[in-house]
């Protein structure tokens, strides 16, 4: 789903050329303005419509191009829930709010040797950067498919981690490598409950005899 273009044509003045060059700078004023708006509101019904892909693009170009924006800080949690909803589309079922925080503890921790950005989103939608573990390496994908694997699982190592506070419900994360790697994004649904600490471990896999 594209944006339509948006705009407005300025009425003739007859109090002069001054009068008129002040008249037509006014109105393009408000005409940029209600054209970021348009932006905005047209990414909100891309997401609203399961377009994710067009409305991630859409809230991205509002928020470079408005950093003071009104709808910034919302523009920027929807295009968090938007692309996560890219790999896990019931992800994007709620419009995000501007809420922050909860009473339940989550840890992510870092099992790989490349830095990774959490995204996720449920009652509340955010984004934070785990720095790489230094002595980590990508898992063979034989390894990753045996009942007893587990990630994160070696007591001797310092996984570098963040731990975020988050309300009761369901929330939706995507684990992006940052930098040059080639490992895609992996994605986890965490249904959480008052009363319990939970832990997330990213990772790498490699597949294919490539990083994954």
């Amino acid at each position: 789903t594209a944006c339509a273009p948006w705009g407005r044509r300025s009425p003739a003045s007859r109090a002069g050329a001054p009068e008129i060059t002040t008249a037509l700078g006014k109105d393009a004023d408000r005409a940029s303005g209600a054209a970021d708006s348009g932006t905005y509101d047209c990414g909100v019904a891309q997401y609203r419509g399961g377009d994710f892909d067009a409305a991630l693009a859409t809230m991205n170009e509002f928020t470079e191009k408005n950093p003071h924006a009104r709808n910034r800080a919302r523009a920027e949690k929807i295009a968090i829930a938007a692309e996560i909803a890219e790999t896990v589309p019931a992800a994007g079922k709620r419009l995000p709010t501007l809420d922050t925080g909860g009473s339940i503890s989550v840890t992510i921790k870092n099992d790989s040797p490349d830095d990774i950005t959490v995204l996720y989103t449920g009652p509340v939608t955010g984004s934070l950067t785990v720095k790489a573990c230094s002595g980590c390496s990508a898992y063979p994908l034989s390894s990753t498919l045996l009942s007893g694997f587990r990630p994160c699982g070696d007591s001797g190592k310092d996984y570098p981690q963040r731990t975020i506070s988050l309300p009761a419900g369901t929330t939706y994360f995507l684990h992006k490598p940052r930098g040059g790697s080639s490992s895609a994004p992996a994605s986890d649904t965490a249904k959480l409950r008052s009363g319990y600490v939970y832990t997330e471990c990213a990772y790498t896999r490699q597949s294919f005899g490539t990083t994954g």
